[in-house]
């Protein structure tokens, strides 16, 4: 399994600070392929960061959802938050060494590439209509 890189024409919602996070969350998942393949520090600490990010992430797109009136938002946190505890989970079994890195590693790349490529990609004609209006709502 090769590392993730950004692709803007696939994976950019328009905002540039979502899409910014989004890249840092590659980034953070490229350090758990690297500490999976062996060449990069503790799995634990990267798990928790990953989770720390996930969650302030979550919150500013939920936060731009509901700003620009997005009618899925529900559905939308709902698989947040359901990826939430996945993560969770995961990390619960690695901290008692139960050797499931790989497994994470394909769980939370394929869950990211669905999520930015399909449902987030929803957003992206609501985020457009908005303008830049939303931002300077902050």
């Amino acid at each position: 399994m090769e590392p993730l890189s950004w692709d803007h024409e696939l994976l950019s919602l328009g905002d540039a600070e979502l899409d910014e996070q989004h890249r840092h969350f590659i980034r953070l998942l490229n350090d758990l392929h690297e500490s999976v393949q062996g060449s990069r520090g503790d799995i634990t600490n990267i798990v928790q960061r990953l989770i720390d990010y996930a969650e302030e992430h979550f919150a500013l797109e939920e936060r731009r959802m509901r700003e620009v009136g997005f009618p899925e938002y529900r559905s939308h946190k709902s698989l947040h938050d359901s990826c939430l505890r996945e993560l969770r989970r995961y990390q619960m079994r690695v901290e008692r060494e139960e050797g499931v890195a790989s497994e994470l590693l394909f769980f939370l790349r394929t869950w990211l590439l669905n999520h930015l490529m399909q449902v987030d990609q929803q957003l992206v004609p609501y985020l457009r209509a908005a303008g830049p209006r939303i931002h300077s709502s902050q």
